[in-house]
């Protein structure tokens, strides 16, 4: 795994989410994107997806679940990067990592133009809160569409995420978005860092 991460920053005031690049080589988005695809748990049922006035928003070939202990031989050391930045930088009380955690890999096929339209994650537990969303670009092509957009008081494009074995991290509750993919396929791994509910 590179090196090449964000530094920690003395003022986090303004923090709403963080980035890194070049997190993940091509060799090891292939390594965990063939682990996962032969030893996920569960295949998500598209009619879970999530719906807007009884339309879906969520348009995604196919979303494989896996838990974190299964896959943390090869996250692990940007997964306690990670952690550490929620806890230092975001000011978060976090639960985990835990080998329960669950992942999402989601896999957006341009021959469907998959996209995932404006929305926030929470939790359906009522003893702890979604704080952040951790999204890992694990793409081993080079595609076109699926931008990453934020909406925190004006809509931003993050085109950094594009880039295979970029990372990129947000506080949960802000409004967020994948533009449909046009050409290729765009994978990404999920881990939602979740801790204690808001107080």
């Amino acid at each position: 795994m590179s090196e090449n991460k964000s530094p920690m920053k003395d003022d986090t005031s303004h923090w709403k989410y963080d980035s890194w690049t070049n997190v993940f080589n091509r060799e090891e988005c292939l390594e965990i994107g063939e682990y996962i695809d032969n030893n996920y748990q569960e295949l998500e049922d598209a009619s879970r997806g999530a719906f807007l006035n009884g339309k879906p928003i969520k348009n995604i070939s196919s979303v494989k679940h896996i838990k974190y202990g299964q896959i943390k031989h090869l996250i692990s050391p940007f997964i306690n990067e990670a952690f550490h930045i929620a806890q230092k930088g975001f000011g978060y009380l976090t639960n985990g990592p835990h080998d329960e955690e669950m992942l999402l890999f989601n896999t957006y096929s341009s021959d469907n133009k998959d996209s995932y339209d404006w929305h926030f994650d929470e939790s359906f537990n009522s003893l702890i809160d979604c704080k952040l969303t951790l999204l890992m670009n694990l793409s081993t092509e080079v595609y076109k569409g699926g931008d990453f957009e934020t909406y925190i008081y004006e809509k931003e494009k993050h085109n950094s995420f594009n880039i295979p074995g970029s990372c990129f991290m947000i506080k949960s509750h802000f409004n967020h978005r994948v533009l449909p993919v046009t050409e290729g396929t765009r994978k990404t791994l999920v881990f939602f860092i979740s801790g204690p509910r808001f107080r």
